[in-house]
């Protein structure tokens, strides 16, 4: 009864044995397929390599100047603008990985570079070099990515340029970094305001006032603060003892700025990118000055050198945020608040 389905069974089992012998004296199908991929992604990712360092190694550059500080540095045409500055002190550059972000600040904390430096440097630093005026310092922070800081200390101006990229790209941008960091200069005869010192006769005073733009509050009110007249001070400035009234009258008014998160009558210079400074005399107080400075101008001594300093939102505005007035004493820049 079951011999049909035996022998048929039997016909199967050697079927299976045979066709099971044959496979394995062929080529595992499967396994060519895993070299020949292998073999492909490996021949593949040289060929991208090739391809990033090829594109590294004949990219062409552009130039970035910034007119407000007056700098300058080349960059790979393949970047482009990811991020740009509302107060024009600098911007960032982007594109496959490699971000470079250049931008200028005053020194209004009056640090030196080894100061800054100590300020900036992170423990993932593994590279620094200190001279007079700059340092670099570099490393690779937690994600990965090499950085490397270049900051020149010029003019009272702080200039500084930060290059990131993965540690992978190294070899790539060998070339590329060398590159920029080497075409980051400060352009000679410019002052930050963009103008040339040659053609502007106060272009060091507006150079050491531009500091306080972009202030507000209490920050703003303590860099006033360190120009407050002392006593001698306003001996220079008035005649026979009046200096001593005038001088407890500052004394009371700047204790009141010391408390105060706002200067005088002032809502800041938080949007004032630029200074214009204009020159006068205590012989012209009359055309000058202003309230207070009007009332007592009997009691100023002539001929003393004045300046008149206004903040700017734009350039080419013909009213700002005026302060009178600023007077130079002994090297050193002194406030007699008479707005």
């Amino acid at each position: 009864m079951y011999t049909g389905k035996i022998m048929l069974s039997g016909l199967l089992l050697v079927f299976l044995s045979l066709t099971s012998c044959d496979n394995n004296n062929k080529p595992n199908a499967n396994n060519t397929t895993t070299v020949n991929t292998y073999q492909t992604y490996k021949d593949n990712n040289a060929s991208s390599n090739n391809l990033r360092k090829n594109i590294w190694e004949n990219v062409s550059y552009k130039t970035y100047i910034n007119d407000r500080f007056g700098y300058r540095i080349d960059y790979p045409s393949l970047l482009k603008v990811s991020k740009k500055a509302d107060n024009n002190d600098g911007c960032s550059f982007s594109y496959g990985g490699l971000t470079i972000t250049v931008f200028g600040i005053y020194n209004t904390l009056f640090r030196s570079v080894n100061e800054q430096y100590q300020e900036d440097q992170k423990p993932t630093d593994t590279y620094k070099v200190i001279r007079n005026d700059w340092f670099v310092r570099s490393g690779v922070d937690d994600k990965g990515y090499i950085y490397y800081q270049k900051s020149m200390l010029k003019n009272d101006i702080w200039y500084t340029v930060i290059l990131e990229y993965p540690k992978s790209m190294k070899e790539d941008l060998e070339k590329v970094v060398n590159r920029v960091i080497l075409s980051f200069k400060v352009l000679s005869n410019s002052t930050s305001t963009g103008k040339s010192s040659s053609n502007n006769p106060n272009a060091d005073v507006e150079r050491y006032f531009a500091k306080f733009c972009g202030k507000s509050g209490s920050s703003l009110n303590n860099l006033f603060l360190q120009h407050q007249p002392t006593l001698l001070d306003c001996k220079v400035v008035f005649k026979d003892n009046f200096y001593q009234k005038a001088y407890t009258d500052f004394n009371e008014l700047f204790g009141q700025l010391a408390s105060s998160n706002s200067l005088m009558n002032d809502k800041g210079l938080k949007n004032r990118h630029y200074v214009r400074a204009e020159k006068f005399s205590t012989n012209d107080i009359s055309e000058y000055g202003t309230g207070r400075m009007l009332e007592i101008k009997r009691h100023f001594k002539p001929g003393i050198t004045c300046y008149s300093i206004q903040f700017l939102t734009n350039e080419d505005d013909e009213y700002g945020t005026n302060y009178i007035f600023f007077t130079k004493i002994n090297n050193r820049w002194v406030f007699f608040p008479f707005n």
